[in-house]
């Protein structure tokens, strides 16, 4: 890119040079008007600029289309691969779900961006090729795999109960149906509680780190572990209209993509 438009750019600069310092010159210069005189003399005269801007324009949207097909390409022949490997791929309307992430797609800007359950998972990267795209998603998949929780039902278990028993306590009507969002919080501020309980052994500056699409992916996790003991001790609410557009509700059900991801506000541990 820079072979094909440096000729352009480096006579665009000599075109537009004249016009730049004479922008910056002050009335109190001295021979302000001599100077501004001299440099007018160079300023682009007639169709100089417009058919000098006009090539760059072209080679750009060319460039431009070049890099965008090179992009679908590889993004379909990533798709096909994992096809043929039996990965559970699904179109979405971000782009593409395969197995866990989704892959939003910006043909625009060339990029790829990785989602859990609609957060972001990984910032969005500029693709250019099937090496880039798979180096992406192999960075993405790791990700969620570390930010497996060792001990997570009893994590999730806890934390419902502790907001369960708040809401008991502040009068709540039926206080044993949790807002998921203070699952959440309760569940990072417990693994907050434990990191500075285990600071007396570490040697480096704690880091909080749980974002909201670790919880989902947890969750996630925690609700596909055993589908009988889930069915028996969680209850999942999906809300109501006026609850969703509050944005109290999140997206579950995000490790398989050949899976239906549902929004649900509350959830409610089964005596």
């Amino acid at each position: 890119m820079a072979d094909l438009l440096g000729g352009h750019l480096k006579a665009l600069k000599q075109l537009i040079g004249p016009l730049e310092k004479a922008t910056k010159l002050k009335e109190t210069d001295p021979g302000y008007v001599s100077e501004l005189v001299s440099l007018s003399r160079k300023f682009p005269k007639g169709d100089q600029l417009d058919d000098l801007t006009g090539k760059i324009g072209k080679e750009l949207v060319a460039e431009s289309s070049r890099r965008q097909g090179d992009f679908q390409r590889a993004i379909a022949t990533f798709i096909n691969s994992k096809k043929k490997v039996g990965a559970s791929v699904r179109e979405s309307g971000e782009g593409w779900r395969v197995d866990s992430l989704t892959l939003a797609i910006d043909v625009d800007r060339v990029q790829v961006k990785a989602l859990y359950n609609k957060e972001i998972l990984l910032d969005a990267r500029i693709i250019q090729s099937e090496s880039d795209i798979d180096a992406y998603v192999k960075e993405a998949s790791e990700k969620l795999r570390d930010a497996i929780l060792d001990d997570g039902q009893v994590l999730f278990e806890a934390a419902i109960k502790r907001c369960a028993a708040f809401r008991g306590a502040q009068r709540i009507e039926n206080p044993s149906r949790v807002p998921l969002m203070e699952v959440y919080t309760e569940v990072a501020a417990e693994i907050v509680r434990r990191s500075y309980a285990n600071k007396r052994t570490q040697t480096k500056p704690l880091v909080f780190d749980f974002p909201l699409w670790s919880f989902l992916y947890n969750l996630d996790v925690l609700l596909a572990s055993s589908r009988d003991y889930a069915s028996q001790r969680f209850e999942l609410d999906t809300g109501s209209q006026a609850e969703h557009a509050k944005k109290m509700a999140v997206v579950l059900y995000g490790l398989d993509a050949n899976t239906d991801q549902k929004q649900y506000c509350y959830i409610k541990l089964r005596d």
